[in-house]
């Protein structure tokens, strides 16, 4: 992280760099994740773009629901979205919408059964899925 940093100053990396650093992150210690989070949310932008209606600090929170939900922990990345409404982190309905996605696809990595062993595949190939597209 201190390396990461080092290379790219707070007001020089992307909001797509930090989405993809939460992610990766929330692979090898969740922790980790969360004080990127905590280390750039006050510095991205809280108002909407134009043209994608999302906002940094929507798309970072997403990133790290979306690493949590990974970590399979369902209860704390809903925490995460509750506190993050709660107090103005994430405001837009579109955009609390599309963070709720992530919800859907979790529970879809589900098919068989209650077991995460036979969900995480599933649901990593969504992850995945989810860091190409960034």
């Amino acid at each position: 992280m201190t390396i990461g940093k080092t290379i790219l100053p707070a007001e020089e990396i992307s909001i797509k760099a930090l989405q993809l650093l939460i992610v990766a992150n929330s692979h090898f210690n969740v922790e980790t994740a969360l004080e990127v989070y905590n280390d750039y949310i006050q510095k991205v932008p809280k108002s909407l773009n134009e043209h994608t209606k999302r906002s940094g600090s929507g798309l970072i929170t997403e990133a790290l629901i979306l690493g949590n939900l990974y970590d399979n922990d369902r209860s704390f990345a809903t925490l995460i979205l509750e506190k993050a409404v709660e107090n103005g982190v994430v405001s837009d309905e579109y955009e609390i919408a599309q963070i709720k996605k992530l919800y859907k696809a979790y529970g879809a990595s589900f098919v068989e059964d209650d077991d995460w062993q036979k969900a995480k595949p599933i649901f990593k190939q969504f992850v995945l899925d989810y860091m190409r597209a960034l």
